[in-house]
């Protein structure tokens, strides 16, 4: 089993100049490699052409399952582009959010 986990593009406002990766994307990947699963966690924001290189990564990834997390109800709209992009590229994988 491949999973994908995805933390959508979204903009830097000037007092998170800071950006980490979601600590739960990161946890969760964790603790699916521990039991054998094949992860791979993209943080979008830090792509340089974020849509663009996350489009790439999709179609790329064959992944069963696509995990996207939404941190924050003013980054939903973000996160409902990235479950819409998901499904048009990766028609067949189970899409989970959270």
């Amino acid at each position: 089993m491949k999973i994908l986990l995805i933390d959508p593009p979204h903009k830097l406002f000037p007092g998170l100049r800071m950006w980490t990766p979601s600590f739960g994307l990161l946890q969760l990947g964790a603790y699916l490699e521990r039991e054998g699963i094949e992860v791979q966690i993209v943080d979008a924001t830090a792509l340089s052409s974020p849509w663009k290189d996350l489009e790439n990564t999709i179609s790329v990834s064959k992944a069963d399952v696509i995990g996207i997390t939404c941190s924050a109800t003013c980054l939903s709209a973000a996160a409902i582009q990235a479950i819409t992009l998901s499904r048009r590229l990766s028609p067949s994988s189970t899409i989970v959010t959270g």
